[in-house]
């Protein structure tokens, strides 16, 4: 019995796309927790004359940050004596089903939940909510980052950008 269930189960709940997936990006782990530190990018290069010696940058370090994974779970439980009539009315089947969405939206909610709570309680991983102004560390990863000048670079005579 166990088996048939699992399938019935597995397959509906692999029939439901994600959409959480579309926006994160999940890291899958053995260990009991997952440890991450940021650092800051380096600027532009800078052109160099002949002989001239080159520029060194320096990155900052950002924030540290320790995860440790969530465990999510549910159970249906189901009598023999329901078992060993279950043959035409299927119940057991539909509550694994069920058991199978309420695992698939219970995924969504939670990632949904970063999204809705990020203008005031949902905390990333360097202290502050999602939508924060930008910090001080914030200003200075963004400064560093790399991006294309202001001024028109034509790469051919079909492809240019702005």
């Amino acid at each position: 019995m166990r088996p048939a269930l699992e399938a019935v189960i597995w397959n509906k709940y692999n029939r439901f796309p994600t959409q959480w997936s579309k926006i994160f990006r999940q890291d899958t782990t053995v260990n009991s927790i997952y440890q991450t530190s940021q650092l800051t990018g380096v600027g532009l290069m800078t052109e160099i004359a002949e002989g001239a010696p080159v520029r060194f940058d320096q990155p900052v370090q950002g924030y540290d940050k320790t995860f440790k994974p969530r465990r999510w779970g549910l159970g249906i439980q189901v009598s023999q004596d329901v078992v060993e009539d279950d043959t035409k009315l299927k119940l057991v089947a539909k509550q694994g089903r069920m058991l199978a969405n309420s695992a698939a939206e219970t995924q969504e909610v939670s990632m949904a939940s970063i999204l809705n709570n990020g203008f005031t309680t949902g905390t990333g991983p360097d202290g502050v909510v999602l939508s924060a102004p930008l910090t001080r560390w914030r200003r200075l990863a963004a400064s560093k980052t790399t991006c294309f000048p202001r001024r028109r670079i034509s790469m051919s005579r079909r492809w240019s950008w702005r």
